[in-house]
């Protein structure tokens, strides 16, 4: 039996995170953002939709799917990162809260808690909090959540139809709404989802 995770655990791993501590915790995202991203990463992308054999809801397959976007680039792609980083969790409860996130989700499909599109926006939010490897989080992120949402509505978000990963208005407005979701606002993320949904 699965149990969700009550919202105040939750927001105690973002204090933990640096969130609520007045750390800009996107920092790493904006200054690193995916730039060693393979010129096969949009071939890859399409691997995961036309032939995967997984769960977006399965950890496995969510380390699976890292791997094989970034297997070209980095030799640890879909190994959980290994130190600290001015993101995410610490290193060492990325297990437990993928697994209590996983749970939260599948509950919340389960008890229909939220809309298909606010549940995806939720899973998106808290793999980047989380922020499991290394790099390609952002990346790996948007993928995922378009894997779920195709699996739950046959759609894809087309993520402000442009790059997230040039530094712009477009990133610009999408960090800010993962910053507010972090304050558990999850409005500007849900407008910025809505406003891009194919």
């Amino acid at each position: 039996m699965r149990v969700a995770v009550p919202a105040v655990l939750f927001a105690a791993a973002l204090v933990w995170a640096g969130v609520n501590r007045g750390v800009d915790v996107y920092v790493d995202e904006i200054e690193h953002p995916d730039t060693d991203i393979p010129k096969d990463a949009d071939e890859k992308t399409e691997w995961a939709f036309a032939r995967r054999r997984g769960d977006p809801l399965d950890g496995a397959f969510i380390y699976a799917v890292h791997e094989r976007m970034f297997d070209r680039t980095w030799k640890w792609a879909g190994t959980p990162r290994r130190s600290e980083k001015n993101i995410g969790v610490p290193w060492t409860e990325i297990t437990v809260h993928l697994r209590q996130m996983l749970g939260d989700v599948r509950a919340q499909l389960e008890y229909r808690s939220y809309s298909p599109t606010e549940t995806v926006a939720r899973y998106h939010h808290r793999l980047v909090a989380i922020h499991i490897f290394s790099n390609g989080n952002g990346r790996h992120a948007r993928l995922m959540a378009d894997l779920l949402l195709t699996d739950l509505v046959g759609q894809r978000f087309e993520w402000g139809r442009g790059s997230l990963v040039a530094i712009g208005d477009l990133r610009a407005r999408y960090i800010a709404a993962l910053r507010a979701a972090d304050a558990r606002d999850y409005g500007p993320l849900l407008t910025f989802l809505q406003q891009s949904a194919a």
